[in-house]
């Protein structure tokens, strides 16, 4: 149904904001991770952050901006140069090879956005992703509390019923 990228963003302070981009043209794989590195970047700047460790699981890219490979394709070349643009405003950036198999959430997220259909109309489908250690019904509220005769809505319903 299309191409997506993953990242995920994790502050020192241990917060995950995850970002998944559906991307509506044709691109390469090697053209795909320069696109969620960039949307990392970006997403980076767009927080306030100045420095940046960048876990990246691909080699290409790690060696490429990291200077140890030369880029040699006419696709990929403008990539680095809309890296170097982007990298001018941190203060302090390091790239990290992740392995694949430690990179499993970002990859999730990837397979989300090429896996969903957006509509023309919408422009970005919020998630929230939690973790629950017991099933839904045991989180329900009790209509009485301990000691408590009548429901904790009798004052809602009564001020609906009769305005008091």
């Amino acid at each position: 149904m299309g191409y997506g990228v993953g990242i995920l963003l994790i502050s020192p302070t241990g917060e995950h904001v995850p970002v998944s981009i559906k991307l509506d043209f044709n691109v390469t794989n090697n053209a795909a991770e320069y696109e969620a590195y960039l949307l990392g970047l970006r997403s980076a700047l767009d927080l306030g952050v100045k420095k940046l460790l960048g876990p990246e699981d691909s080699s290409l890219v790690i060696n490429q901006v990291g200077g140890s490979w030369k880029i040699k394709s006419q696709i990929l070349a403008p990539y680095q140069t809309r890296i170097e643009e982007f990298e001018k405003y941190f203060e302090d950036i390091r790239y990290v090879h992740l392995p694949r198999e430690e990179n499993q959430f970002s990859d999730a997220l990837s397979k989300l956005a090429d896996q969903i259909n957006i509509l023309e109309h919408i422009d970005s489908m919020p998630i929230c992703l939690k973790r629950r250690s017991s099933p839904a019904y045991v989180n329900t509220i009790d209509d009485t509390e301990d000691g408590e005769t009548e429901p904790w809505y009798t004052a809602i319903l009564k001020f609906k019923e009769t305005g008091e």
